[in-house]
């Protein structure tokens, strides 16, 4: 009788990063992402993934409001090829969005000087998928193809 033997697969995970940042003048900044990954198992054929995005910063000196933006495309064949991503946040907060599957993302941050000691931040972040009809699974699961979440956050200084 011949028993089976199972041998482990090698996988190789890749992840390659061309990264361009400017500044047009003291208020505007720009930042411009293309990042690719590559999954392998074994002898199966390669999967691979891209994003590309935009970010764009309002920051001028001394001014009451500030804030930034993301503009991002997305393509990956499985989870496997997914990409994380370092996402700008409301104060002491912070993300990293998981771009998976085929899609748009954006999110928006807006600081605004309420008074001398008074701040308040919001941001407005959104997912918008390709050719699926659901977002998630089990309880959190959405019925269509957005996912958005929004953040508010006040704060005083004494």
């Amino acid at each position: 009788m011949e028993v089976p033997i199972s041998f482990l697969d090698d996988v190789k995970k890749e992840g390659y990063r061309f990264e361009v940042s400017w500044q047009l003048n003291k208020k505007w900044s720009f930042q411009n992402r293309v990042e690719v990954s590559q999954y392998k198992k074994g002898d199966t054929q390669a999967e691979f993934g891209y994003l590309i995005y935009q970010d764009v910063d309002y920051s001028p000196m001394f001014s009451k409001i500030t804030g930034n933006l993301r503009i991002a495309y997305f393509n990956t064949a499985s989870y496997n090829s997914r990409i994380y991503a370092y996402e700008d946040d409301v104060l002491y907060s912070f993300a990293f969005g998981m771009y998976n599957g085929k899609g748009f993302r954006t999110y928006l941050n807006l600081k605004y000087n309420l008074a001398k000691k008074l701040n308040i931040w919001a941001r407005y972040a959104m997912f918008i998928y390709k050719d699926v009809e659901t977002v998630g699974t089990y309880l959190d699961e959405i019925q269509g193809n957005k996912k958005s979440d929004v953040k508010l956050q006040l704060r005083y200084q004494f």
